[in-house]
């Protein structure tokens, strides 16, 4: 019997398509980051979140990108590690979905204010002041289903434009909706007879959250996202963002929703 050993260029190929495969598994989901949102990639908000994300990440020299879900399965892939990444959430978030994890820094300030039709009067302060009302909410807004629990009737849809394009064939009272979103809507569908509760339902700061398997890319995603919140960089995007829609909010007397 012959005793033959095994080719060095077999033995070495096999040995190189292990490390490949290892290599796929471990390091290129790490460097190629699926971050989903719940909102459309050309919309002012959209675009700002991109912007600022993107620029971290890059920082970072975390290669990524963006797709788009609805906003109820953006969170659910994430939760199952069918996406990696979802922009942007409230903090707290892990008690229901314990494979997410957060980045601790977050990336903006959202304002949920109360937009409601100009010939509406009743007084909406707190959440509270939405029990006795109809309620247009998107789904999968989560601070928002949970301080809607008590309201008359509660209407929920999958986007904003449907949000307020309801309110403005008056099938509710009021929608609760993030203030900028709400402001961009309501231009691109030229609705112009709303009004704005000034004082917001509540103003939070928003996250990125990543499956629990990319841990090890929080440390430096924060301290990229840190870096970009302290310089001038941010509030230069910020400001080229979202001044003109303040500015045509003003020209049809909605207030800001920022107060002191």
């Amino acid at each position: 019997m012959i005793f033959t050993r095994p080719s060095l260029i077999v033995t070495s190929l096999f040995a190189f398509m292990v490390l490949i495969a290892n290599s796929s598994q471990v390091c290129g989901a790490e460097d190629n980051l699926r971050i989903n949102m719940g909102f459309a990639k050309n919309s002012i908000q959209g675009q700002f979140q991109i912007k600022v994300v993107g620029l971290a990440l890059d920082n970072a020299k975390i290669q990524h990108n963006f797709i788009r879900r609805p906003a109820a399965r953006a969170l659910y892939n994430v939760e199952h590690g069918i996406d990696d990444g979802n922009i942007l959430r409230i903090k707290g978030l892990e008690k229901q979905f314990p494979n997410l994890i957060m980045v601790p820094t977050s990336v903006v300030d959202y304002e949920f204010v109360a937009f409601t039709r100009p010939d509406f009067a009743t007084p909406i302060e707190t959440w509270s002041g939405l029990n006795d009302l109809n309620v247009g909410i998107v789904i999968g807004w989560k601070i928002v289903e949970e301080n809607t629990q008590h309201v008359k009737t509660l209407t929920k849809v999958e986007n904003g434009e449907r949000l307020f394009q309801l309110l403005n064939r008056g099938r509710f009272d009021v929608v609760v909706y993030e203030y900028w979103q709400g402001l961009e809507i309501a231009r691109s569908l030229g609705i112009k007879n709303i009004k704005l509760r000034t004082r917001p339902l509540a103003i939070k700061a928003m996250h990125i959250y990543l499956n629990k398997r990319h841990s090890g890319l929080v440390p430096a995603i924060d301290a990229a996202i840190l870096k970009l919140r302290t310089g001038d960089t941010y509030a230069n995007l910020y400001n080229q963002a979202f001044t003109p829609l303040s500015d045509w909010a003003q020209s049809h007397d909605i207030p800001s929703a920022l107060h002191d």
